[in-house]
């Protein structure tokens, strides 16, 4: 774990996000290909958008010296039907210790899930 101050907190958290999204776009691509259902996943994307031009406006006003919370990250491995797959994500905690993206943390665990049919 290292700490961040304001300013390097909200950019990391930025890029982390833009690679979720990106993530999120090459898999809608694979779907259309396959014709599968995309709807939740361009839910997903726009949702994700909004949240980066979010993030974006912080980072322009965030303090240089301000301690924001540290950043984690952890590696997993999920067994499923004789098979698995590993991953990483990336965490934030505050400096009051709030996790400030459980939802990107269970959405990544839940997307491998449902890799491993």
């Amino acid at each position: 774990m290292d700490s961040l101050t304001e300013k390097i907190g909200q950019i990391v958290y930025d890029s982390i996000y833009a690679r979720e999204e990106a993530r999120l776009e090459d898999e809608l691509n694979v779907m259309k290909q396959s014709k599968g259902d995309t709807s939740y996943k361009v839910e997903e994307i726009n949702y994700m958008k909004k949240e980066l031009d979010s993030i974006e406006n912080l980072i322009v006003n965030a303090d240089t010296a301000k301690k924001y919370g540290v950043i984690g990250m952890y590696d997993y491995t999920i067994s499923k039907n004789a098979q698995s797959k590993s991953g990483r994500v990336y965490y934030f905690i505050s400096n009051n210790g709030n996790v400030l993206n459980p939802g990107m943390i269970s959405d990544s665990l839940k997307t491998v899930v449902v890799q491993l049919k």
